[in-house]
């Protein structure tokens, strides 16, 4: 699933929030924003999925490519350890909504849309809009 090819404007605010404007399945653009802070935490220096709080133990966070996560985190040590993280892996557009993956995954009925060629994805229905061709 790769939001950042259904997206423009991607940055990361003040408050280490993702923003972005996200195309829906009716091909507008769409503001969105995903609280990072409330997904991933630091688990001795490194990102994780399904914490929360990393901002408060980082430094020099910022967004490359409009899709790695990366800066320094601090270890139990003490050590500041630099990380980087595809969000790719764990966020999707949703309809025009920048999403994680697990916030959604009840609603579709199969894993196809996990796809490279998968851009966005329509909530009620779980069908993909492949951007390269146009289809469904």
């Amino acid at each position: 699933m790769a939001f950042y090819k259904s997206s423009r404007d991607v940055k990361l605010d003040s408050d280490l929030n993702l923003q972005a404007k996200c195309m829906n399945m009716r091909k507008e653009w769409e503001d969105s924003k995903f609280l990072l802070t409330q997904k991933f935490g630091n688990d001795n220096g490194n990102f994780v999925w399904g914490g929360c709080d990393f901002h408060y133990s980082a430094r020099d966070v910022t967004l490359r490519e409009n899709r790695f996560l990366e800066g320094k985190l601090q270890a139990m040590s003490g050590e500041w350890k630099y990380q980087s993280l595809d969000l790719g892996h764990y966020i999707a557009n949703f309809d025009g909504a920048l999403r994680a993956f697990d916030d959604k995954q009840d609603h579709l009925a199969d894993d196809s849309w996990h796809g490279a060629d998968c851009y966005i994805v329509n909530e009620a229905s779980g069908l993909c809009l492949d951007l390269d061709n146009g289809q469904f």
